[in-house]
């Protein structure tokens, strides 16, 4: 498989320097300086995809099919559920800062934990954070109904192995913001028309960079094409559909994924899954 040099993700790729076996990882004491403040998460672009993913439906697939959206019924996001069984992490809900704070903490006293199973509707960029954590302690990952946007981007990519039932989602939603020149104006004048001020601003756009960064070095590690998120980035302009599953063919020869141990036979008259997912037969951006 080859890989275009001259996109903009393989770019930035080029300039993190030489393969490292690992992402970096922040420590503790740097979580709690980058962690996003409350203020902050009201202007932060993930909150307000996680919050759009619910009004599409996806996060009723959490509490099981044919349930309302969480945010349609209005209710507040529950807290992830995390617990321990045996020699598997379960994780039921949304992503966020907190709930990677006790998954930490949870494996920092579980050392012989080797799997993740996850349902998941994605969440904020947290599941970079998360993914890090997947790939440092090298789980494998089980999909319990649905592992979608930063669920699928970060959190499903960095595992050891892949297990996607046949009853199962991964969809992928874009990816973090490239903090061009025009994008930072954009992003900028965003947050200043909804009354944040310059500190908040300059915390917002540092912390854009970093993840983005981070998220670059969380690819390179592990391998896999970044295109598979700048193509879910085009995509959402062409596309009604919101998240994008591909085929196990397409992820394995398009983007590089080499950890699927299964994945979901798709029917070949299939166009959407579950009336939300839209299915990619075909490398968007061509062969890569």
């Amino acid at each position: 498989m080859s890989v275009n040099p001259n996109t903009t993700a393989n770019k930035e790729q080029k300039a993190l320097g030489p393969r490292a076996s690992r992402p970096p990882l922040l420590t503790r004491r740097q979580h709690e300086v980058h962690r996003v403040s409350p203020e902050f998460l009201a202007f932060d672009v993930w909150g307000i995809r996680a919050r759009l993913l619910m009004l599409i439906g996806c996060a009723a697939l959490i509490s099981g099919a044919g349930e309302p959206p969480v945010g349609v019924r209005g209710d507040p996001v529950a807290p992830a559920k995390i617990s321990i069984d045996g020699e598997t992490l379960r994780y039921e809900g949304q992503i966020d800062n907190a709930s990677v704070d006790e998954v930490e903490r949870v494996l920092a006293a579980a050392s012989s934990v080797s799997t993740l199973v996850i349902n998941s509707p994605g969440g904020s960029d947290a599941g970079v954070r998360f993914g890090e954590i997947v790939f440092a302690r090298k789980l494998a990952v089980t999909v319990h109904k649905v592992c979608a946007s930063a669920c699928a981007n970060w959190v499903a990519l960095p595992a050891r192995e892949l297990v996607v039932p046949n009853d199962a989602i991964l969809a992928f939603h874009g990816g973090t913001m490239n903090m061009t020149e025009e994008n930072e104006k954009f992003w900028r004048g965003t947050l200043k028309a909804r009354g944040a001020g310059e500190d908040m601003i300059e915390t917002s756009v540092r912390h854009m960079k970093e993840m983005r960064t981070r998220e670059l070095a969380l690819f390179k590690a592990i391998g896999v094409s970044y295109k598979i998120l700048e193509d879910s980035q085009t995509r959402r302009g062409r596309s009604t559909s919101r998240l994008w599953m591909f085929t196990r063919d397409v992820l394995e020869n398009c983007y590089n994924v080499r950890n699927i141990k299964q994945y979901p036979k798709i029917s070949p008259d299939q166009t959407l899954i579950d009336g939300w997912a839209e299915v990619i037969r075909e490398c968007p951006s061509g062969k890569k």
